[in-house]
């Protein structure tokens, strides 16, 4: 188990929802109509997700680039795709793309192929996967 993992006391192969996923659902749920098309990227256990289609009738589609977290937003009722940030969807199918991005900055002697270690950290200096994520969506 990686060492953020085990500071958090969770399970380490999903990013389970915490304070910051139900600000993100806070703060996007009112703004999203019925008509949208929404892309979740990131979706983790599908938390935010899940809960925008029980509140609103959005079409809603998860992407994460771990598969346990797309299977497990499965399992919540989210249509998911293993996908790295948002590489295969074209420029205009979503009205909304929302993302918690992984921002704290890696701990040198942290292990990498740990899955929770990569939802919470960005590199060294905590931005290796906004930065991306902002150029794609311009």
């Amino acid at each position: 188990m990686g060492e953020l993992a085990d500071r958090r006391g969770l399970e380490t192969e999903v990013y389970e929802p915490a304070e910051d996923s139900r600000l993100l659902l806070e703060a996007t749920a009112s703004e999203i109509r019925d008509s949208d098309r929404v892309l979740e990227v990131g979706t983790g256990s599908g938390y935010v997700a899940s809960e925008l289609l029980s509140e609103t009738d959005p079409i809603v589609i998860g992407s994460d680039i771990n598969p346990h977290a797309c299977r497990r937003a499965q399992e919540r009722g989210v249509e998911s795709v293993q996908a790295d940030l948002v590489r295969p969807f074209r420029d205009t199918v979503f009205d909304v793309v929302l993302f918690n991005p992984p921002y704290l900055p890696r701990v040198e002697a942290a292990e990498m192929d740990d899955w929770m270690e990569e939802a919470l950290t960005g590199g060294e200096t905590g931005r290796a996967v906004i930065e991306p994520f902002i150029e794609s969506v311009g």
